[in-house]
């Protein structure tokens, strides 16, 4: 891998290929976001610890992809790429958003293109692009909460409508969207569901049942631990000094711990879901892409968090499963992008993807033998606390 910084916007990758016709019906979608979740945080990515069946399955009954990035590296740019297909700051969310309306007022999500084509669409969870209790156009069902919520007893706006909830907020996501699978699997009216978890963002609250989990691991620490890249001297991420870091938890080990216990709800939380699509007798019909909005650093480079253009930012978990597209156990290696999200399920409904997106379909790389993609992108992080977060652009290839 090379990695090389500069200091100007670089060209936009192409447009997606257009849709192609198809006989049979159009599928369902269930898109999955997590929050600040590794890609090498899962049993089947070999990670010593980690017991992650659900996800596990996914990628055993269609592809986890091998090299997934995003093109930003906190939640707001990443969440506004996945609804556009294009670039942060192409997309009004450079930075992260606390009352921003610019993408609220200027921006189109895929989910509009999908409706016009006569798709139902819902979002339950976590949004962070302003006003997330309300439901933002192109969605018939929306289940928000403002800014990033509590892990513990959120209220839930239910299409408008605050509703009380006590326990686990991810349990309470899950449930929502498994009922919303059944519901809207009773009939032939494909549907797009988008569901946010909260899942493992600081802090690291994760319900009781994952008290004991990890207790007797021994996390090591990166290799990078003792090597701070001079270019972030003075940020305020190091490990050791962010409060919500190792100061939160009083050591490394209780810090990573933490961490990998509320990992492990995602998997829970993947797994109410696809009983939920077991149970409609939906799976053939469905499509469902895991995701995570960026990494997390764990002590590389003496960080913590994410931001910055490095492997365990960049990289996310890309868990895609559709039987009529992807054969079980797939392995690529191409570079797929939080980009492709958008243009690669309205090309799957057969809604023709917009030529001001970005990122690409994946349906290519599957039906063709040796297709032409992409060798590099952008990697961006707007900033104007320039020494307690440095901007940053790199150039990945």
């Amino acid at each position: 891998m090379k990695l090389r910084a500069f200091f100007f916007l670089a060209l936009l990758a192409p447009a997606a290929a257009p849709a192609q016709p198809s006989t049979s019906p159009p599928p369902s979608f269930v898109l999955i976001i997590s929050d600040d979740h590794r890609a090498d945080w899962m049993g089947h990515k070999g990670h010593p610890f980690l017991k992650t069946p659900n996800l596990d399955r996914l990628a055993a009954e269609g592809i986890s992809f091998p090299n997934a990035f995003v093109t930003s590296g906190v939640c707001s740019p990443s969440r506004a790429s996945i609804l556009t297909g294009r670039y942060a700051h192409r997309a009004s969310a450079p930075e992260i958003i606390w009352s921003n309306t610019s993408f609220l007022e200027n921006q189109t999500t895929f989910a509009e293109n999908l409706q016009a084509a006569g798709y139902r669409t819902g979002y339950i969870g976590k949004l962070h692009l302003g006003r997330d209790e309300e439901s933002l156009p192109g969605f018939d069902y929306w289940a928000g909460f403002p800014f990033v919520g509590n892990f513990h007893n959120q209220p839930i706006w239910i299409n408008g409508r605050k509703t009380a909830f006590t326990g686990f907020t991810d349990d309470n996501i899950a449930r929502l969207a498994a009922e919303k699978i059944r519901e809207w699997s009773s009939d032939t009216r494909p549907f797009c569901l988008i569901v946010g978890l909260k899942a493992p963002h600081i802090p690291f609250q994760y319900p009781a049942r994952m008290k004991d989990r990890l207790s007797d691991a021994v996390f090591d620490k990166p290799v990078t631990w003792e090597e701070p890249k001079p270019g972030l001297k003075g940020n305020c991420l190091l490990a050791t000094e962010f409060p919500p870091a190792i100061p939160a938890y009083g050591n490394f080990q209780n810090w990573v711990r933490s961490y990998g216990r509320l990992t492990l709800t995602i998997d829970d939380s993947v797994g109410t879901m696809l009983q939920a699509i077991d149970d409609a007798g939906t799976k053939a019909s469905t499509m469902v892409i895991y995701t995570s909005d960026q990494g997390y650093s764990l002590g590389e480079f003496g960080l913590s968090e994410k931001h910055f253009a490095y492997e365990q930012v960049m990289r996310v978990p890309m868990l895609v499963r559709y039987p009529g597209m992807i054969p079980p156990g797939s392995r690529l290696d191409q570079m797929v992008l939080n980009l492709d999200i958008a243009p690669t399920i309205l090309d799957v409904a057969g809604a023709k993807p917009l030529e001001s997106m970005d990122g690409e379909s994946w349906s290519r790389i599957f039906r063709e033998e040796k297709p032409e993609w992409r060798k590099d992108f952008l990697f961006a992080y707007f900033n104007e606390w320039v020494t307690a977060l440095p901007p940053m652009h790199a150039l990945r290839t």
